[in-house]
């Protein structure tokens, strides 16, 4: 199954305006019309929002999502540490300034 939140750039449980928004920003630039090569990008964008931007169509999709996860994790397939892992290693380093701005470090 697709993490269509994944797909969005999001994080699971955000608002409805947010999924629009980050939906509006991926269309945008996949649009086939402004980007060559791009339209199964775009379908995929599309979809994620399909089943996102309704909201039975992701009360559905995040019970039947989690129950997958859940299940690999009982029959051992991954450990919780191991996505934590692999999202602290893909994460960018920040650091705040003197300001209070966070700072994304080379």
């Amino acid at each position: 199954m697709k993490d269509y939140y994944a797909v969005l750039g999001i994080v699971p449980g955000v608002e409805a305006v947010v999924i629009k928004a980050a939906y509006k920003a991926l269309i945008g630039k996949y649009h086939p019309d402004r980007s060559v090569g791009s339209e199964d990008r775009a379908k995929e964008v599309n979809e994620a929002y399909d089943v996102l931007g309704n909201a039975s169509n992701r009360a559905e999709y995040d019970s039947s999502f989690y129950t997958d996860i859940n299940w690999a994790a009982d029959k051992g397939i991954f450990e919780d540490s191991d996505i934590l892992d692999a999202k602290a290693k893909s994460a960018p380093k920040t650091e705040r300034t003197r300001a209070g701005r966070l700072k994304t470090m080379a």
